[in-house]
């Protein structure tokens, strides 16, 4: 249907995606200062703990889903599907990781409450991001679809998908 591109579609796009961004910042720092915190004996824990926040950084996360918020406003969409999914890949890995230290978290005796509660909360905001971001994937497909006409450059791409069978 018509309208569907509405400004405060975006608006709400880039406020979600402030959130995401806002949601790894805190999370790295938790699972930064996690690490620290852990104390000798853990080591296994510490360790995790420290790749799930490294992750964060070897994948320039916040500064993907930043940038991002400038591909969905500029460039084309394939372009900005491509970014997406890659993000949402570093956020599906992220929150890997930070399940694996909960696992780790579990072998390690005798049980740390106050730890278990951080890495409960680090868990939480990592799926939370997870479905945060199907959400900015979903809102920017039905953007995608619905107000393409009237910008440069996207002349020709009616009419793509069909050439490819014979």
């Amino acid at each position: 249907g018509l309208g569907q591109n509405r400004p405060e579609d975006m608006v709400r796009l880039l406020q979600r995606k402030d959130q995401l961004a806002q949601g790894v910042q805190d999370l790295e720092r938790q699972l930064d200062q996690m690490a620290r915190d852990v104390g000798a004996g853990k080591r296994d824990l510490a360790r995790k703990l420290d790749e799930a926040a490294t992750g964060i950084r070897d994948d320039k996360l916040k500064e993907k889903i930043r940038y991002s918020k400038a591909v969905v406003a500029g460039r084309t969409p394939e372009y900005a599907r491509e970014f997406e999914n890659e993000i949402g890949k570093n956020i599906e890995a992220l929150r890997q990781r930070v399940a694996d230290a909960t696992n780790a978290a579990g072998q390690s005796e005798p049980k740390d409450n106050q730890l278990d509660k951080a890495l409960n909360r680090a868990r939480d905001i990592a799926r939370g991001m997870e479905a945060l971001d199907e959400r900015i994937r979903q809102q920017q497909q039905q953007n995608g679809q619905a107000g393409q006409q009237g910008q440069p450059g996207q002349q020709g791409q009616q009419g793509q998908g069909g050439q490819r069978g014979q």
